[in-house]
């Protein structure tokens, strides 16, 4: 990000992704804007980091789509969430999702419970 040249810019390209996002501001732009610019910026590289780092989400989102539409899901979110991420069906396939680089396996965990939290409506 650039202040300096009145703008506030970011810009990837990488691994085929490229995202170019740029804000003009001057005196009279409102934080309002510029927090919408910040947070348009934070979504892109929430929604793009994962598979840049290798990560499958595609199978993640499915799983979370299918476990979070349960009627315990939604009625108690918080508990059918932890006993699903502790049972050996989520681990395994966090570990198949994650290609073999167990480093990355607990960024996969917070990815899916991420997502099962938005599908089971929780978070945003």
């Amino acid at each position: 990000m650039d202040l300096y040249g009145r703008y506030i810019e970011f810009e990837v390209r990488y691994r085929g992704r490229e995202r170019s996002l740029k804000l003009a501001i001057d005196d009279s732009t409102e934080d309002k804007a510029v927090s919408k610019h910040l947070i348009s910026i934070n979504d892109w590289i929430d929604s793009n980091v994962y598979d840049i780092i290798g990560i499958d989400t595609a199978s993640l989102d499915r799983i979370a789509a299918k476990r979070s539409e349960s009627a315990e899901a939604k009625s108690r979110p918080f508990s059918y969430l932890a006993n699903f991420i502790s049972g050996k069906d989520a681990k395994a396939a966090i570990v198949s999702a994650c290609k073999g680089n167990d480093k990355h396996v607990p960024i996969a965990r917070s990815y899916l419970i991420g997502r099962m939290l938005s599908n089971m409506g929780v978070l945003r």
